[in-house]
């Protein structure tokens, strides 16, 4: 099975497990019960196979407990365990929420060929050397400070503003495509200008300084 599959049936599973959340909230044995340990180990097996055993959304699901830590000799259900696995299903419902978003936006997966994976992104950086040696780093206050973001409409501003941060914020963390996908795309929805003077000069800084620029 190709990696695009295997990624698009894990995405299936982990969609049908977001919706059977509700059903399981009123599983008579709740964590004892053989849907719900089915239930988790498929979870736990795609979030792995489609992000990684290492990777924040697996490691976050299997912290879940979804009963209260205390020995159980009789496998009897009390309050303090109802509570935690109330809690920790609400916990998962939006794990699964923000796992399926970060699917939906990132790019299609391909299959390995000779090479060319690796050597994809030297083009991008030979054909923006020039641009990039002329540019001086920005920063986010920079740019809302400019006369070119001044200039957008008042009701894009705001938001442009947000998703400014929120794309720095990657820039300068773990630079993860479906999340710098996520912010170029709501900037430029928000239209040409945005995207110009919002989103590209960040894009350029970052190509830079990956450039040893």
């Amino acid at each position: 099975m190709s990696k695009q599959a295997q990624t698009q049936l894990h995405a299936k599973r982990l969609r049908e497990a977001l919706a059977q959340i509700p059903d399981l909230r009123s599983l008579p044995d709740k964590v004892w019960s053989p849907t719900f340990e089915g239930w988790q180990e498929r979870v736990t097996q795609s979030l792995a196979t489609v992000f990684g055993s290492d990777q924040d959304y697996t490691r976050r699901f299997k912290r879940l407990r979804f009963l209260s830590p205390q020995f159980h000799p009789s496998r009897t259900w009390n309050s303090d365990d109802e509570q935690e696995f109330t809690a920790d299903l609400a916990l998962a419902e939006e794990l699964l929420k923000e796992a399926l978003e970060e699917l939906d936006v990132a790019p299609p997966a391909q299959d390995a060929t000779p090479a060319a994976s690796v050597r994809s992104p030297v083009p991008v950086v030979i054909n923006v050397t020039n641009l990039l040696s002329q540019a001086t780093n920005v920063t986010v206050s920079q740019i809302l400070a400019s006369s070119q973001f001044s200039s957008l409409p008042a009701e894009v501003q705001e938001k442009a503003a947000l998703h400014a941060k929120e794309l720095d914020e990657e820039i300068r963390g773990q630079q993860r495509w479906p999340v710098l996908a996520k912010s170029l795309e709501a900037l430029k929805s928000l239209g040409k200008g945005a995207y110009e003077h919002v989103a590209l000069p960040l894009l350029l800084d970052m190509l830079k300084k990956q450039a040893g620029l």
